[in-house]
Formats: structure tokens, sequence, C-alpha cells
């Protein structure tokens, strides 16, 4: 609900902050709104200290054993 709300109070700063409110005023608010928020959840997770050690690991998952032929 409070992440709604933050959505919607967003839009509709960025809408009053118009002179002429319109259509590509609203989608541009939204856009910016959309950006911050996957922001907001891709920040924590690309500045962990772990996930240097995580990409290497899948990396080496997929690769399989060092030695091992898959034919």
């Amino acid at each position: 609900m409070t992440l709604m709300f933050t959505a919607v109070a967003s839009v509709f700063c960025g809408l009053a902050a118009g002179d002429a409110p319109s259509v590509s005023i609203g989608l541009l608010s939204l856009w910016v709104t959309g950006l911050g928020m996957a922001g907001l959840f891709l920040i924590p997770a690309a500045s962990s200290r772990l996930l240097p050690n995580v990409i290497r690991q899948r990396a080496a998952d997929r690769t399989g054993p060092a030695g091992s032929s898959s034919s």
C-alpha cells in the first residue's frame, strides 16, 4: 500500500509541476517513477559485496567441472 501511494504521489507531483499538464507529461512522470522504483530494488543487489562471488559461482556452474568434456 505504501509503495502504491508513493508511486501515485510521484506521478501526481510530476503532473502538478508542469505548466500545462498533458498526457506526455503524465507518461514521462510515470516513466521516471518506474525507473526510480526499479532502482530501489536493483541498487542493493548491485552494491552487494557478495555479487562478484555469485557471478563467478554461476559461471563455474554453467561451464561444469574443469576437465570434463561435453561430447
